[in-house]
């Protein structure tokens, strides 16, 4: 037998769109599992643009609290 697999989405998005120096800006990434199977060993990494200065971090799952995770 064959069980399907899980289908992992990502979501990015950044506000403001645009920001002046100094400005803070608000990085989300989101990952979404549409099944029907659960996802297993599941690893998002994502380069933050030079210049900027990480001033928190926070997960809903995965207990992620600082850079790298």
């Amino acid at each position: 037998t064959t069980s399907a697999p899980a289908l992992v989405m990502l979501a990015k998005s950044v506000t403001p769109a645009t920001a002046a120096p100094d400005q803070t800006v608000m990085y989300a990434i989101t990952a979404t599992n549409s099944g029907p199977n659960a996802a297993a060993s599941v690893i998002v990494s994502d380069a933050l643009p030079a210049g900027l200065t990480v001033l928190a971090v926070s997960s809903t799952a995965g207990g992620c609290t600082s850079l790298p995770c």
